[in-house]
């Protein structure tokens, strides 16, 4: 069994229990097994592995959508402080990117990032995502800005001498995006699209993480 770690886990620094936040989760319980580091990346500031992996869960949203299943679905690694273990059933709670930042949860240094820490750290992302096969895109910097961002850091790791984090957009539109969080493994955002748009968004996610493997084995 493999095991990646965003960093070294912070045992002392333990979250609050789901159950006694205010903010409740979309789903209290979802059973996620990670299969793939697909996109891989280190982060500026960080001696860690982090970016995207490819997951299997379903989540239980209100009526009327009900059970949707995501099968090799992108999911995208955003605590620096904690691990991730593939091919092991993991149980996440998942928030809304707003009802997360509305929580008193966070990274495993302690810090309660707000939503205008995590609508930047989207933007990220989506950027990151957008542009993994872009050469003017450094991956390294932009997986350190996302890991700086949710540690409540302004410069890469805290290390002034590495200078500022990419800003992010304050503006970007948070309304697709998820955190599956339980306050020991890794924390992860992830975008998902209205029930109406699903099925294009995932034959398009197919094709890309095929494509993506096949690039991957030859």
């Amino acid at each position: 069994m493999k095991r990646f770690f965003g960093a070294l886990a912070a045992a002392a620094v333990m979250a609050a229990p789901i159950t006694v936040q205010a903010q409740a989760p979309v789903d209290p319980t979802v059973s996620v097994v990670i299969t793939d580091n697909i996109f891989p990346t280190g982060g500026t500031g960080y001696a860690q592995n982090g970016g995207g992996y490819s997951a299997n869960f379903t989540v239980n949203f209100p009526a009327p959508v009900g059970d949707r299943t995501f099968t090799d679905y992108l999911i995208w690694c955003i605590d620096a402080g904690r691990g991730v273990t593939l091919n092991q059933p993991t149980n996440f709670a998942l928030y809304t990117l707003a009802d997360f930042a509305a929580t008193n949860l966070g990274s495993a240094n302690g810090h309660n990032p707000d939503l205008a820490d995590m609508t930047r750290l989207a933007s990220l992302q989506a950027a990151l995502a957008a542009g993994w096969n872009n050469p003017g895109i450094n991956q390294a910097d932009y997986q350190g800005s996302i890991w700086s961002e949710f540690d409540g850091y302004a410069n890469y790791g805290n290390d002034a001498n590495l200078g500022s984090i990419i800003a992010g957009d304050p503006y970007f539109n948070v309304s697709e995006y998820y955190v599956l969080w339980n306050g020991t493994n890794q924390t992860f955002l992830t975008k998902i699209s209205e029930p109406s748009s699903a099925l294009l968004a995932f034959a398009g996610m197919g094709a890309f993480l095929v494509a993506v493997r096949r690039r991957r084995a030859s």
